[in-house]
């Protein structure tokens, strides 16, 4: 049992989306990321559908996907590593 006073927080850390067949799972990292930054799954899987631009790493499985999202101004970065299927980070671009 915890102290008094000592918060217990679980996070579970399973979201899955599934975009043209292929299933990504994000990461502790990307959730925790996107839940501060206010992206949810859906503009995720929309950069990924329909991206304005990708950038395959030269040197890694991580591939970059941009899009400017209805609305936005600044575009959404998606960092995907395609070897594990895993969404690794998302957020707004600084321009």
């Amino acid at each position: 049992m915890p102290p008094r006073g000592f918060l217990l927080s679980i996070v579970v850390y399973m979201n899955q989306i599934t975009v043209d067949d292929v299933t990504y799972t994000f990461i502790e990292h990307a959730e925790t990321r996107m839940a501060r930054l206010k992206i949810s799954a859906q503009m995720v899987e929309e950069t990924l559908l329909d991206p304005n631009d990708i950038q395959p790493s030269r040197s890694s499985s991580r591939t970059v996907y941009m899009k400017v999202l209805q609305g936005r101004k600044r575009p959404l970065i998606v960092v995907v590593n395609e070897a594990t299927q895993e969404i690794i980070t998302a957020y707004w671009s600084e321009l």
